[in-house]
């Protein structure tokens, strides 16, 4: 009874002064309560207006899509005194205006009045999604999220999060600032977003005083990802939704390719030769990322073969001794300048690297050695060179040489590993691509990489036989050396 009596008070209050000094007679009952009304939802108007900036109004919508405006202390102050301003304004006019014409302000009010009581009374539309709470589990920066905030989901698959709960499960600000009576700007880590309480239909839903927003809408937002209801290789569909702002530092364009020409592609029947001849080839055939195998030569020059030769002496080969070696006795040997030369006449050429070496004095000699060649050819080269990493270890050794633009972990010098490590390891560091090969637990291995939008490539087969059933496998690419796109 209070809060109706609140509701209607300021009309009333305006409505007496107006009649006190307009020495009008009283209208007959019907036209006095419209005018009351108007009244009341133009203080309520004017109310809003003045007190919004300051959060002195709030608006809830309920469930049902009805909308409460809740007013405050100073909300009413404020709207007694408007009321009085208001009251004897309308009276100074209608004082002022012929008989006819103090009518038509009379029924204008009523008109006015009826449209804001009924835009007040009926709120925003009736939802036509009902939300329901979920039990779809679900992992906050890679920890399963446990709250008594509940998840929600539409009858479409739709999920909605406490935007304040995230915020405090990903360490980041959260923040909120009216901006409009129904419209209010939010902020989670300084990425900004605007929220209209009114639009059903905009991705963001108000319970209880707080903002939902729904998982395809968080991932709009730059620096939160989302990995959910993503196909899987294997036609299968994801069972835990991964919410994160990890740094997101590496691209995966290249892996449209679902090849990657092993040791520069095979040639003549022949593997393993890293050589002009066969990068020609294959380049021709139309692969567009290619492996290659990286050794210093004695002199500590980086050269393209899978084991450094011998010179005749049985000491490993020089730079000068490798330019002059023919590969199987007949390709010709290429070394990284030779490949970095060809990269940049192919600006659609990916490099990815197997750099063999895991000591990490030797690892930063070989991609020093890469980064200053690239760097002396045409520096754009570096944003298609792909290194590969044997372990947890070499990320740090490389990255601290530069920022890589993609990278692969491949597994295959890791020997028994923990395939849960694997997995959080690349997860945490937006590592894209695992390279892996046959004998290890395949099923679950795959299911906890693809669940967080991780690809996964094998090495090496040759066969379409082969690369179907590794496919249906849930096996996203495959190194070859004789399979053509």
């Amino acid at each position: 009874m209070f809060s109706f009596l609140y509701l209607f008070a300021p009309g009333i209050i305006s409505w007496l002064i107006y009649r006190h000094f307009s020495k009008e007679e009283t209208p007959h009952l019907f036209l006095s309560v419209c005018e009351i009304l108007a009244y009341a939802a133009a203080v309520m108007a004017l109310t809003a207006a003045f007190l919004e900036p300051q959060q002195g109004v709030t608006v809830e919508v309920l469930e049902n899509g009805m909308f409460i405006v809740r007013y405050g202390t100073k909300a009413l102050v404020l709207s007694v005194a408007l009321a009085a301003v208001l009251g004897a304004g309308s009276a100074a006019v209608a004082g002022k205006l012929p008989h006819h014409r103090r009518k038509v302000l009379t029924g204008g009010i009523a008109a006015a009045a009826a449209l804001c009581i009924l835009v007040y009374g009926t709120g925003a539309p009736a939802p036509d999604k009902m939300l329901h709470t979920s039990s779809k589990p679900v992992r906050i920066n890679n920890v399963f999220y446990d709250s008594t905030v509940p998840l929600y989901a539409d009858e479409n698959g739709e999920y909605f999060i406490q935007a304040r709960e995230l915020s405090q499960k990903l360490g980041i600000g959260y923040e909120e600032k009216r901006t409009g009576l129904f419209q209010t700007e939010y902020s989670l880590g300084g990425k900004p977003f605007t929220v209209h309480v009114l639009k059903t239909d905009s991705g963001y839903w108000k319970k209880d005083g707080e903002l939902y927003i729904s998982l395809s809408r968080l991932n709009e937002i730059e620096g939160i990802q989302v990995h959910n209801s993503q196909a899987l290789a294997d036609g299968s569909g994801r069972e835990i939704i991964y919410i994160d702002n990890y740094t997101q530092r590496f691209a995966y364009d290249w892996t449209k390719d679902p090849y990657i020409a092993h040791a520069l592609g095979g040639i003549d029947g022949n593997s393993y030769t890293n050589s002009k001849e066969a990068f020609l080839e294959n380049y021709h055939a139309g692969h567009r990322v290619f492996e290659a195998d990286l050794r210093l030569t004695k002199d500590g020059s980086l050269v393209a073969v899978h084991d450094l030769p011998q010179n005749k002496r049985g000491e490993p080969m020089t730079l000068k001794e490798f330019q002059k070696y023919k590969v199987q006795g007949k390709y010709t040997s290429l070394t990284f300048r030779d490949i970095a030369l060809f990269m940049k006449k192919y600006p659609d050429l990916y490099l990815v690297t197997d750099s063999k070496e895991t000591d990490p004095a030797l690892v930063s000699q070989q991609f020093l050695s890469i980064v200053e060649t690239a760097n002396e050819i045409d520096p754009e080269i570096l944003t298609r060179i792909i290194p590969q990493i044997y372990n947890m270890e070499m990320y740090d050794t490389i990255m601290n040489l530069y920022s890589w633009n993609s990278m692969i972990f491949t597994l295959y010098a890791l020997g028994d590993f923990s395939e849960r490590d694997v997995v959080n390891f690349a997860y945490q560091r937006g590592i894209g691509v695992i390279t892996t090969h046959i004998g290890k637990n395949q099923s679950m291995f795959f299911k906890e990489l693809y669940e967080r939008d991780i690809k996964v490539y094998m090495h090496t087969f040759n066969t379409p036989e082969e690369e179907a059933n590794l496919k249906r496998g849930g096996v996203w690419g495959i190194y070859t050396d004789f399979l053509k796109p």
